[in-house]
């Protein structure tokens, strides 16, 4: 007999939504035993694109690493390599100013 998901918690955010996630195990709070591909159009009303992307390549041992890191203090992997951007840009800044 399959396990009773566990109850899903509330997010106040989406950031705190992904910190849950990268954290969890999907299988833990939903039933995966039969799942259901999602057609319609209209299904997500509330859904939107997401704007400035950007696909970012790095070597697997960067990425293993990577991954370890956000394990580590509990964060997503795409927001840790995000603040990493981020860090890195605030840093050499100063080199595009004229």
């Amino acid at each position: 007999m399959p396990k009773q998901p566990k109850q899903r918690p509330h997010f106040d955010s989406e950031d705190q939504e992904r910190e849950f996630w990268a954290t969890h195990e999907i299988q833990d709070y939903f039933d995966t035993s039969n799942p259901q591909v999602v057609t319609d159009p209209n299904a997500f009303p509330n859904l939107k694109r997401t704007e400035g992307l950007l696909q970012l390549h790095i070597d697997d041992a960067s990425a293993r690493q990577l991954k370890t890191l956000a394990k580590k203090r509990k964060v997503d992997l795409a927001t840790l390599a995000a603040e990493y951007v981020r860090e890195g840009i605030r840093r050499d800044a100063h080199f595009a100013a004229p």
